[in-house]
C-alpha cells in the first residue's frame, strides 16, 4: 500500500497492487520484494516518490489514538469517539443514511422504530429548521394552521417522522383564547418542511450510538491472547447499513487487563458526547453543528454482560441480570433490577466489616463489588443491554436441545437422520448444515445451528416423544420470533405467551434444562424487541465476525505493543476511508476526484473492508488500468 501526496496540486492519490499472491510481511520485511514494485511502477508510468519518503509519509490531520491508563495504570489505546463521531458526520454517504429523528412505526423493522428511541427524552431531536432558515426549538411558541380552527398558537412538544411518510412531523400543544382564558389542548399535529437554508451555529443534531464489547477467542492452541474489544456503531443507520463492517467502528482493545478497568476513559467520552456534545462538520448540512450521541444500548454476549454490570452470572443465587429471580424461585419475571438498587447493594456490600461477610451478601445479591465507571454514566446500563439472540438462542438453546436427544439414539437411527439431512430440500435456506450433526454438534458455529433450528421439527420428530416434540416445537417458534425481520406491537402479547409456554414445557417435560440460565433469559426477548425493534438490528453476528480482522492486524504486528498498533491501523484506515469518501481534512481541503474514483474500485472497497488477503487477491489490478487512473 503506497500512499502519494502531491503537495503542489493538494491532491492524494492511492495504489493498490497485489502483482503475485504475498502478504503484507513479504513487502516490509524484504529489500528485493520492495525493489521490484518500485521498478514495476515506474514501467507502468507512475511517478513514484522515494521510498524513505514514503516511509515518513502521514496523513495530513491524522491524530495517533492516545495512550490511556487504566484504573490499575496499565497503558493501552483508545480512538476518541470524537475523531470518530467527526469522521462519519463529514461523510456524505454515512451523513444522509443517519437517521436523526424518532420514527413512528406501526411495523417495527429497524432500531430506531423501537419504543426506547421514541419514548426516552434523551434521544429526542430538540430543534429543526425551517425553509425560511428559522430554528424551531421544542417548548418554542409558535403559530401554526390549524385544521378545525385556523390559525393558532401552541407549544411545540418533539419533532417525529412517520414510517410512511419521510417528512417532518412535529406534535403541538394548542393554546386555545376562550373568555380570556388560555387552555391547554394537547395532541395536535402540524406538518414541518425540513430545510436546509440554515443558520448554522446553532443547530443541534441527536446521533444515537451503539457500544459493542467482544473478546476475541484464545485458547492454549493459539499463541495470540484474547482481546477484550470495543467497537462503535451508530443507532441511525438501518439494519443493512450497519451490518456492513466500513460501518463497525473499532474504538479499543487489549490483551492485558479485564474489561472493567478499561472503562474509565471510555465513561468519560460517552459523558461528555451526552452532556456536552462536540462540534463537528456535518456533509448532509455542509456546515458546522452540534450533535448530542446518547448511548442508546451495549451489544454483547451474557458473560460480558454480567461483567459490564457487576452481575456474578449464573454462579449467583439471583442469577439474572435483568431481573431478581432466585435460584430457588420458578424461572417467571420477578421485579427488575434497576442502577439506584444495584448501587445500594454494592454500598451494603461495602460495609460488611468482613471479607466472608462480602462474600456471602454478594452471592445474595448476585453482584461483584468492583470500580465500574460505566455505571455512573447517562444512560442505565441495565435497560441498555438486551438479550443477545445468537449465544441465548443458538449456541444455548438448540445446542443444549441436541445435548439432551443425541445420546439417546442408537447408531441406526444417527444414520437414518443423516439420510433424512441430506433428503432434506434445502433450496430456501441461506446456509445449510455442515459437517455430521451427531457427531460435530458440539463444533458448530451460529450459521449451523440457524440451519439446523429450521429443519429439526421436521427431522427429529420420528425420534421423539410427544413431550420432547412438544419442547421442540416450542423452541422452534421462540427461534421464528428472535430472527423475524418485522412485527408489529399487537404481536408482542402472543409472543410473551408464547415464550412463557416454551419456558413452562421445559420445565415439565425436560426439567434438566432449567439449570441452564439461558432458559430464563428467553422471557426478556419481547421486551427489549419492543425497546430496540427486531433482534437482528441488535445482533452480535457482525460484532463476530469483525472480530477476526482485528486479530489479522495482530497477526502482521509484532505483538510487542499490540493495543497501540492495532489502534494506529483502524485509525489509518478510518481516516483513509473518510479522506476517500471527499471528507474535509486541515481545515478546508478535500481529495481530487481520481482519487475518489480510485477509491469506487472494488479492490480498495475490500482492503479498506478488511476482506481477507485471499479474497482481495481474487480481483487484480491491471497495470494498464493503474497507469490510466493515475494519470487522471
Amino acid at each position: 500500500m503506497i500512499l502519494n501526496y502531491r503537495y503542489q496540486t493538494h491532491a492524494l492519490g492511492l495504489i493498490h497492487w497485489s502483482p503475485v499472491e504475498m502478504n503484507p510481511t513479504l513487502i516490509r520485511k524484504g529489500e528485493q520484494n520492495s525493489k521490484f514494485l518500485w521498478f514495476a511502477l515506474q514501467q507502468a508510468g507512475v511517478a513514484v516518490p522515494s521510498f524513505s519518503a514514503v516511509k515518513r509519509f502521514q496523513l495530513p490531520g491524522l491524530v495517533p489514538p492516545p495512550r490511556v491508563l487504566s484504573s490499575k495504570n496499565s497503558p493501552f489505546y483508545v480512538i476518541s469517539l470524537t475523531s470518530v463521531t467527526s469522521q462519519c458526520l463529514g461523510s456524505k454517504t454515512l451523513s444522509t443514511a443517519l437517521v436523526r429523528y424518532p420514527v413512528l412505526a406501526d411495523t417495527y423493522t429497524e432500531l430506531y422504530h423501537g419504543k426506547k428511541w421514541n419514548t426516552d427524552k434523551r434521544f429526542a431531536s430538540p430543534m429543526t429548521v425551517l425553509n425560511n432558515g428559522m430554528h424551531v426549538f421544542v417548548r418554542d411558541c409558535v403559530c401554526f394552521l390549524h385544521p378545525d380552527v385556523g390559525i393558532a398558537k401552541g407549544i411545540v412538544v418533539r419533532f417525529f417522522q412517520l414510517q410512511s411518510n419521510p417528512q417532518l412531523f412535529c406534535e403541538i400543544d394548542t393554546l386555545v383564547d376562550f373568555n380570556s382564558f388560555l387552555l391547554l389542548v394537547p395532541g395536535s399535529q402540524c406538518f414541518i418542511p425540513n430545510g436546509i437554508d440554515i443558520i448554522f451555529d446553532s443547530v443541534v443534531v441527536p446521533v444515537s450510538s451503539i457500544f459493542a464489547f467482544y473478546d476475541t477467542s484464545g485458547n492454549k492452541s493459539k499463541k495470540w491472547n484474547k482481546f477484550e474489544c470495543w467497537y462503535l456503531l451508530f443507532g441511525g443507520l438501518s439494519r443493512h447499513d450497519n451490518a456492513k463492517p466500513q460501518n463497525i467502528h473499532f474504538i479499543s482493545c487489549t490483551n492485558e487487563m479485564d474489561v472493567l478497568d478499561m472503562t474509565e476513559p471510555i465513561a468519560q467520552q460517552l459523558t461528555l458526547l451526552e452532556t456536552e456534545g462536540v462540534v463537528v462538520y456535518d456533509a448532509y448540512y455542509e456546515a458546522n453543528v452540534l450533535v448530542i450521541a446518547p448511548l442508546l444500548c451495549v451489544i454483547c454476549d451474557n458473560p460480558q454482560a454480567s461483567q459490564l454490570l457487576n452481575h456474578l452470572g449464573g454462579a449467583a443465587n439471583k442469577y439474572c441480570r435483568f431481573c431478581t429471580v432466585d435460584q430457588r424461585d420458578t424461572p417467571h419475571l420477578i421485579e427488575e433490577r434497576t442502577r439506584s438498587k444495584t448501587l445500594q447493594c454494592i454500598e451494603m456490600i461495602q460495609l460488611q466489616p468482613t471479607e466472608a461477610g462480602k462474600a456471602a451478601m454478594s452471592k445474595e445479591f448476585g453482584l461483584r463489588d468492583v470500580p465500574n465507571f460505566l455505571l455512573h454514566i447517562p444512560a442505565d446500563l441495565f435497560k441498555s443491554i438486551p438479550v443477545e439472540v445468537l449465544h441465548t438462542i443458538l449456541l444455548g438453546l438448540c445446542k443444549y436441545f441436541l445435548k439432551e436427544v443425541m445420546p439417546w439414539l442408537s447408531k441406526a437411527q444417527k444414520k437414518e437422520l443423516l439420510a433424512r439431512i441430506r433428503a432434506f430440500n434445502l433450496s430456501g435456506f441461506q446456509d445449510k448444515v455442515h459437517g455430521n450433526v451427531c457427531n460435530h454438534f458440539k463444533s458448530f458455529v451460529g450459521r449451523d445451528f440457524k440451519a439446523w433450528a429450521q429443519m429439526a421439527i421436521f427431522i427429529l420428530s420420528p425420534y421423539l416423544s410427544s413431550e420432547e416434540c412438544e419442547v421442540l416445537l416450542s423452541c422452534t417458534k421462540v427461534f421464528r420470533i428472535a430472527y423475524c425481520c418485522h412485527f408489529k406491537l399487537s404481536d408482542a402479547e402472543e409472543w410473551q405467551q408464547l415464550c412463557e409456554e416454551f419456558v413452562k414445557n421445559v420445565k415439565d417435560y425436560m426439567p434438566a434444562l432449567l439449570k441452564k440460565k439461558k432458559v430464563h433469559t428467553i422471557l426478556h426477548l419481547v421486551e427489549c424487541m419492543i425497546s430496540y425493534g427486531p433482534s437482528s438490528a441488535f445482533s452480535a453476528e457482525r460484532c463476530e465476525s469483525f472480530n477476526g480482522s482485528v486479530r489479522m492486524q495482530n497477526i502482521y504486528g509484532n505483538k510487542q505493543a499490540p493495543s497501540r498498533d492495532i489502534a494506529n491501523h483502524f485509525a489509518c484506515i478510518e481516516y483513509l476511508r473518510f479522506i476517500c469518501e471527499g471528507g474535509v481534512f486541515n481545515a478546508e481541503e478535500r481529495c481530487g476526484s481520481g482519487l475518489q474514483e480510485l477509491y469506487k474500485s472494488m479492490q480498495v472497497q475490500q482492503f479498506l473492508n478488511f476482506v481477507p488477503m485471499k479474497e482481495l487477491n481474487k480481483g487484480r489490478f491491471r497495470l494498464k488500468r493503474l497507469h490510466q487512473i493515475c494519470q487522471s
